[in-house]
């Protein structure tokens, strides 16, 4: 009788019920919920670390946002700190580097006036008038180039350095402090793990079979007595987030993560705009396990804009403008650079290599485009002084023949 009851209401779940992975939380229930005390957000590692990469107003609106909305409603699972610690250095040495690829660029532009075009060409024994026009234009690309190394200059200053205080991390150790999972208590819950993550990769069940690929031969490494396997760091942290999911207090969980991969969410064309849906899977099973009512992901620049919309603190366009071109970068974004907000270091690399060199480009091709017609012109002057004297060589055969005659 109780199996024929448990039968009876099963199948009389309509489809959303029984398909409930399919479904995406509208704005509107999100709106409901984003700040009631049974709603956690959560933060995934590449958050954290894409805060090296931001212009300081920026990182200081985000964490704004959350001090002054969500503070009480924020966690984040053991794993994401324990990857964070390990390549925050990482991090802040590849953002030291770019300011490094920035200065290399500067330098072959300069070299492109003055050896390429200068001295290879020899201008000034070939073209005299057309060294003066180059003299020119080196000089205003190298105060344009002058004027970028300040401003990079202002920018990296402002960069976390290895050797000094990190305030990104001081940060993020105010805003999470006992906000942090707890870590896993043996090695055996890894390991479990481990020997479901090879079965779930084989079958491309969602998080983190695409890390496979990268991260297979990434040597194993040792963290407070336990040992951890890099590729199966998405499915660690899901797992943690599933066993926080299951506590009492908790019905809704907002996971903030820049992760666009296929294993955690669809990517979808439609027409001219992209849409982007999470798996059905992943949604499936943290409605099943944990036992929450509502599940779902935003980027970091939908999670900036949608508390922004919530919310009377607000942070500036500019910054939640940065965030989205940092996280989804096109080539044919223009920035205008203003006084008031600070410049990304996005905003300065594509604006020194996008919009000043293909102007001097310009320059470049029509200093060449005269030095072509310069040549074209010597060509003919040449070709005219051979008819003249192939006219002359003409006549003067002529005259020999009449002579010859006479």
């Amino acid at each position: 009788m109780l199996k024929f009851a448990i039968t009876y209401i099963i199948s009389g779940l309509n489809m959303k019920e029984k398909f409930i992975g399919f479904y995406d939380l509208k704005n509107a229930d999100l709106e409901e919920i984003w700040n009631l005390p049974t709603t956690l957000y959560i933060f995934d590692t590449n958050v954290l670390l894409n805060l090296y990469s931001y212009a300081e107003n920026t990182r200081n609106d985000f964490f704004n946002l959350i001090e002054k909305n969500i503070l009480p409603l924020v966690w984040i699972p053991y794993h994401v700190g324990l990857e964070y610690q390990r390549r925050r250095l990482n991090t802040i040495k590849t953002e030291k580097k770019n300011f490094k690829e920035i200065e290399n660029h500067l330098s072959k532009i300069e070299s492109l006036i003055e050896t390429d075009i200068k001295d290879n060409l020899k201008l000034n024994q070939r073209f005299p008038n057309l060294e003066k026009i180059t003299e020119d234009l080196h000089a205003n690309i190298k105060k344009e180039i002058d004027n970028y190394k300040k401003e990079i200059d202002k920018q990296e200053k402002k960069q976390p350095d290895i050797n000094s205080g990190d305030i990104i991390r001081k940060k993020i150790e105010e805003i999470f402090n006992n906000k942090i999972g707890n870590k896993p208590l043996e090695q055996k819950w890894l390991d479990n793990i481990y020997k479901e993550g090879e079965k779930r990769y084989e079958n491309k069940t969602p998080p983190g079979y695409m890390d496979k690929k990268d991260k297979v031969n990434l040597p194993k490494y040792t963290y407070s007595n336990l040992e951890y396997i890099p590729m199966y760091g998405d499915l660690i942290i899901w797992n943690q987030i599933i066993e926080k999911g299951k506590e009492d207090n908790i019905e809704s969980i907002i996971l903030v993560s820049d992760e666009m991969k296929e294993d955690w969410k669809y990517k979808l064309d439609s027409i001219s705009c992209k849409k982007i849906s999470i798996r059905a899977e992943l949604k499936e099973e943290i409605f099943n396990k944990a036992n929450i009512k509502n599940f779902t992901m935003l980027t970091t620049p939908e999670f900036m804009e949608f508390i922004n919309t919530m919310t009377t603190s607000k942070v500036k366009e500019e910054s939640i403008s940065e965030v989205k071109k940092s996280f989804d970068i096109k080539v044919s974004d223009i920035p205008i650079i203003t006084e008031e907000p600070e410049l990304s270091l996005h905003d300065v690399v594509k604006k020194i290599l996008k919009i000043q060199v293909d102007e001097n480009e310009k320059k470049v091709k029509d200093s060449e485009y005269m030095m072509k017609i310069f040549q074209f012109q010597e060509e003919e002057k040449e070709k005219k002084l051979k008819e003249r004297e192939k006219l002359f060589k003409f006549f003067n055969l002529n005259e020999i023949r009449k002579e010859n005659n006479d």
